[in-house]
């Protein structure tokens, strides 16, 4: 599995990556925490569809760097 987190503007964090089973990933978390009990929204490969391009373009969107990418 690969991981990356990045701490938006508002406080919020983005954590994205790819896990053997899932594909890849996107979790969005409430200001200042990053666990299970924060996760604001969840998107994968394998729940919701999630394609690397997808997960790109919404990181973008979100104001992740793309350099961060």
């Amino acid at each position: 599995m690969s991981q990356s987190t990045y701490k938006l503007k508002d406080g919020r964090y983005v954590v994205w990556g790819k896990d053997h089973a899932m594909g890849v990933f996107l979790d969005l978390h409430k200001n200042g925490d990053i666990d299970v009990d924060s996760v604001i929204s969840e998107e994968s490969a394998m729940f919701t569809g999630l394609t690397p391009s997808q997960m790109v373009e919404k990181l973008l969107e979100l104001g992740v760097p793309e350099e961060e990418i």
